[in-house]
């Protein structure tokens, strides 16, 4: 497990949520990563018109070697996002991949391509107005 992320500090976020001046509403991605004790722990909040309330990383997994993740989560419902990616002490450089987990109605699982994702690093998280 890691002693510690790259940085400067035993937390890390990386992403960037923006509020439209004309219509108010919110839109981006958020990723931290936190150290405690032998374990590394994540979360994520997501904006398409309102910033929802941060949701837990699962499965998350640190490479030393490569200071690279993975870890998935989901937003609710069938919506599921795989996520592997570089820690930089600046960004964050990976691939999100979107998937949608069929229900008794289906017969077809949709699994989407990985799309290239670079999440800068920000000191202050975004905080609503």
């Amino acid at each position: 497990m890691p002693q510690r992320v790259p940085g400067t500090a035993d937390s890390l976020i990386f992403g960037k949520i923006s509020v439209s001046p004309e219509t108010g509403d919110a839109s981006g991605l958020e990723f931290s990563f936190e150290v405690f004790g032998d374990s590394l722990r994540g979360a994520y909040r997501g904006a398409a018109g309102e910033v929802s309330r941060p949701g837990a990383l699962q499965g998350l997994r640190y490479d030393q070697a490569t200071d690279s993740v993975a870890f998935w989560y989901t937003t609710g419902g069938r919506n599921i996002y795989y996520v592997r990616g570089r820690i930089t002490c600046s960004a964050f450089d990976g691939t999100i991949r979107h998937r949608v987990i069929p229900d008794y109605r289906d017969s077809i699982d949709s699994e989407g391509s990985p799309v290239p994702v670079t999440l800068p690093r920000v000191l202050r998280p975004y905080r609503a107005p």
